[in-house]
Parts: C-alpha cells; structure tokens; sequence
C-alpha cells in the first residue's frame, strides 16, 4: 500500500476551494469591520431606550447630498425633513413588518417600516396636540415621493406599514420655483406648505 503526502501547496488550493464555497469570502472577512460611529456621531455606539431604558446599539439615519439638493426635498419644510429622519432611522436595527406578517407579501421589502403617532412623540417634533400636523407631514412626505403607505394602521389600532420610495427622483414631480412674494415667505415661516396648487 502506497503512502500519498500531501504537498503543503495542495492543502491551500484544496483550502481556498472550501473556503470560496462558504458564505462570502474567506480572505475578505478580515476587512470587513462593522462602521464604528465617530464620537461626534454618537455616544460610544450605544444610547438609553427612553420607553424600557435598555442599553441599545446605536443606529443611523443617514441621508445622501442628493437627496439634500433636490428640489422636492428643499420644498418641505423644516419639520418634514426631521420627520423624514425619523422615517430614516426605522430602517436600521427595527423590528420590521415581515417579522410579523411573514406570509403577506406586501410586507416582505426591507424598505418597509412600521411608523404611528406614539412611535414618532419619542423624537420630539411634535407636541401632544399637533397629531393632526403629523398626518400632515406625512402626507406632504407621500405628495413628495420620499413615502408610500403600504396598510393603515388606524381602523385597527396598530401600527401603520410604509415604504420607502425612489419616486422623488425617479419619477420628476412639478415644484413650483417662482420667486416667493413677503405674504407667501410670511405662510412658510407660519409652517403652511406652498405648492403650484395653492400658490396665488
């Protein structure tokens, strides 16, 4: 019986093989670290959930240059931007719609996210009265093409599933530029939305 060895080159071909088969890359994993948020960007990584004061991974809610200097984005007002933020921050470390509903199709997307009235008062943006603003805001976010709504909540008391959408820059929407007049720069500060529609 003949004895075979094994070149030491052929174990590295023969490990190189297995470890190519396996999820992602073998060589790669190393460089792939976790983003570690910059001191400036969060306290350590972590923060204090305000409802059960769990020590929780922080998570972003990151918005890109583009979507700054569009347009639409710039026709909202300021409360619809952190409103938009807020939305931004239900994607990363949430519990999402599929968890719960795995066999309704529509809620499969990781674009979807769950967002009510109790959720968004933690962030601060609204005061106890001002949920009819919210529904206003949300709207304005849907007209603007940042938000679609996928099931509402309100008949049953739950949480409402939305989505993310592309259609802000995906489908082009009129925004009227026309140079604002002293009365209409006037509403804007009072916190109404201009559009083509309502604009004298």
């Amino acid at each position: 019986m003949k004895v075979r060895f094994i070149k030491p080159k052929d174990i590295l071909s023969l490990f190189c093989v297995y470890a190519n088969t396996q999820r992602g890359d073998f060589f790669m994993s190393k460089s792939k670290q976790t983003y570690k948020p910059k001191s400036f960007e969060s306290a350590n990584g972590y923060y204090e959930h305000p409802t059960t004061g769990k020590i929780q991974t922080d998570t972003s809610a990151n918005i890109y240059e583009g979507m700054l200097l569009n347009p639409l984005y710039q026709n909202l007002l300021p409360r619809q931007h952190d409103l938009y933020t807020v939305c931004k921050a239900q994607y990363y470390g949430k519990r999402k719609p599929r968890r719960d509903y795995p066999d309704i199709e529509e809620f499969q997307s990781d674009e979807c996210f769950y967002l009510n009235w109790g959720l968004v008062q933690r962030y601060g943006i609204y005061s106890p009265s001002m949920q009819a603003d919210f529904r206003e805001d949300m709207k304005a976010l849907i007209d603007h093409g940042f938000i679609d709504i996928v099931a509402s909540g309100k008949s049953h008391r739950t949480k409402t599933v939305y989505r993310f959408s592309d259609r802000w820059w995906a489908k082009p929407i009129t925004v009227d530029k026309r140079p604002r007049s002293a009365e209409e720069r006037m509403r804007i500060k009072n916190g109404e939305r201009l559009t083509v529609s309502n604009r004298p």
